[in-house]
């Protein structure tokens, strides 16, 4: 073989090493770049998963919201627990840094990665309190007479029975706030009275039609009706709640705001809520109501009817009756669930969801 030849082959041979080594090169840039991006794919979809697991805590803790439970924050109060999703581990926050206003939000970390980076990812959705009133400090304030008939009861804090007793501050002040007389010489009433109930009364009448625009339930002119919880195998499908606060009730943590344009009479039944009455309303028949009542005109309870919460008569003149075996006991507890589990707790205004990260 010719030296030429010899030359020949060895470049040939060299040419082939080097583009050997290009392929090579070329071979392990592709497949770094597929692992990259098989990370980059799979950081994503952890980061997805976190994000999902943010958002459906913050709403599934929104939807499940107790008015009775939150009744009881204190402002200021921050309140975690640790929730395992399917995909993530979950931190739950809810705070209370004012009155009116609560924050729920929550921070998701995804499974690690190859690199061993968990992915975060957090949300937050802002509630408050719509309109503004003060809480009763009475089981029932008004502006007339309040009389109790011999078999009936007024009963202030601690009188609520079981399920209605929260670490909130009780309705300690009075059992009965009035600008009016007292008759109750062979009646139940078990706590002081306070005369003078102007300003509790002012306020609820200066806020009513911002309440009455909060309702979810609207009654026309003299209705009379039988409230009862509908409940859908475990689901609570309709009603106006169940005040029994038994663990197993469908409808426990249902909370209305309900108008009646005139005179309402509830006949039996159960419901809890806050309650807005143009005019007479009358509570019979073993009816029993939770939460707030607050009335333009007379208000009565007879034949075993009992009001659990706080009930406040805006209206001048229009006297209360507590008559029969019928109860009315003060809980500032059922009172302020009226008002933190119903339709006047929304969404901030404008922008109430917030993806943090």
């Amino acid at each position: 073989m010719t030296g030429a030849c010899r030359t020949r082959q060895g470049s040939a041979l060299l040419a082939v090493l080097l583009a050997l080594v290009v392929l090579g090169a070329l071979g392990g840039a592709l497949a770094h770049r597929a692992i990259a991006q098989g990370e980059a794919a799979s950081g994503l979809a952890r980061a997805d998963a976190a994000r999902a697991a943010a958002d459906a805590s913050v709403v599934a803790a929104w939807r499940g919201w107790d008015g009775v439970l939150r009744a009881a924050d204190s402002v200021g109060l921050v309140e975690r627990r640790t929730i395992a999703a399917d995909s993530a581990v979950v931190e739950l926050t809810t705070w209370h840094p004012s009155p009116r206003l609560w924050w729920i939000s929550a921070q998701a970390w995804g499974a690690t990665g190859p690199l061993g980076r968990p992915s975060s990812r957090a949300a937050a959705l802002g509630l408050w309190l719509a309109v503004d009133v003060p809480m009763p400090v009475a089981a029932v304030t008004g502006a007339a007479a309040v009389t109790i008939q011999p078999a009936a009861h007024l009963d202030g804090p601690g009188g609520a029975g079981a399920g209605w007793t929260c670490p909130l501050r009780p309705l300690e002040a009075a059992d009965l706030s009035a600008s009016g007389s007292l008759a109750a010489s062979t009646g139940s009433v078990t706590g002081p009275v306070r005369i003078g109930a102007g300003n509790v009364c002012t306020a609820w009448d200066t806020a009513w039609a911002a309440l009455v625009a909060r309702a979810d339930v609207s009654l026309p002119v003299d209705t009379m009706l039988t409230p009862m919880p509908g409940t859908d195998s475990t689901r609570c499908a309709a009603g106006w709640g169940d005040p029994s606060r038994s663990s197993v009730a469908p409808c426990g943590r249902r909370f209305v705001v309900v108008h009646a344009a005139g005179s309402l009479t509830l006949s039996g039944g159960q419901a809890q809520g806050l309650f807005l009455v143009e005019g007479p309303l009358v509570l019979e028949a073993g009816v029993r109501v939770a939460g707030l009542v607050v009335a333009r005109g007379p208000v009565t309870l007879r034949q075993g009817a009992e009001l659990v919460g706080a009930l406040i008569v805006v209206g001048p003149g229009a006297p209360v009756r507590i008559e029969d075996t019928s109860r009315l006991l003060g809980s500032g507890c059922a009172a302020g669930a009226a008002l933190r589990g119903g339709t006047l707790l929304t969404e901030l205004p404008v922008q109430g969801w917030y993806q943090l990260w």
